[in-house]
């Protein structure tokens, strides 16, 4: 048998007859009592509910990142070969590192089969650049804030460096295919193969903050720095030199 609770007034006056009381009122249905979410919490963090701490927070970082590391190997496995070079190459414009040369990819099949390009070929084999056989991508440049010393008059900034892929493959079956990396140095040209890239690479890193300490370096020696008088100059360049005394 239902428990029942006292009778109550309505709002007309009249008595109501008790009414079974099983955790709700007439015509409300029963609700269902209140859960609790389960904790979720990392194996380093204690069940008071306490912050993590910063060394569990990079743990949880470099999981994130071996994480996310997985996913795009996996999702390159998918692309091709061809997308790949292709996005890489749009992204380079988009950073600036290149210009927006129009890519192998992009001149479609036909024009691959005719002329043997990658995907990342920028040349165009059917104007100034020639015949088949030897491919370049897009060019990567840091490019000097100032012209070099020995520049021409009206000549503007060059490149300091200066670096694209290059592959030669004209009969490959006799020489095979060669593709290195082209690092315009001044008048220079390095070719460097994939582990000879890498040292460079590591090379220049270091060399950044070595760079940026001799900028410091600059800044603090510069302060005394004072511009030339003009006139004092022109007058010590129109005075003929005298003539030395060796005796």
């Amino acid at each position: 048998m239902s428990k029942t609770v006292p009778s109550y007034v309505k709002p007309s006056g009249g008595v109501m007859v008790p009414y079974p009381s099983a955790g709700m009122l007439p015509g409300i249905p029963k609700q269902t009592a209140p859960v609790t979410p389960p904790r979720i919490s990392t194996p380093d963090t204690a069940p008071t509910g306490r912050l993590p701490h910063t060394a569990d927070l990079a743990a949880i970082g470099e999981s994130i990142a071996d994480r996310i590391r997985a996913e795009v190997l996996s999702l390159a496995d998918k692309i091709s070969r061809a997308e790949l070079a292709d996005l890489m190459t749009s992204v380079m414009v988009e950073a600036g590192l290149s210009t927006p040369d129009t890519t192998a990819q992009q001149r479609g099949v036909e024009w691959r089969a005719r002329y043997g390009c990658p995907a990342w070929c920028v040349m165009d084999h059917a104007g100034d650049d020639g015949e088949p056989g030897w491919h370049q991508g897009p060019t990567a440049e840091a490019i000097a804030p100032i012209p070099f010393t020995d520049s021409l008059p009206g000549e503007g900034p060059a490149p300091v460096l200066a670096a694209r892929v290059t592959q030669t493959s004209e009969d490959a079956q006799i020489f095979g295919i060669t593709t290195r990396l082209w690092v315009d140095v001044d008048t220079e040209v390095l070719e460097l193969d994939v582990a000879e890239t890498d040292v460079l690479i590591a090379r220049l890193e270091r060399f950044l903050p070595q760079l940026r300490i001799l900028r410091a370096q600059l800044a603090a020696a510069s302060v005394a720095d004072f511009p030339s008088d003009e006139k004092a100059k022109a007058e010590w360049l129109a005075t003929p030199a005298q003539p030395r005394d060796d005796r």
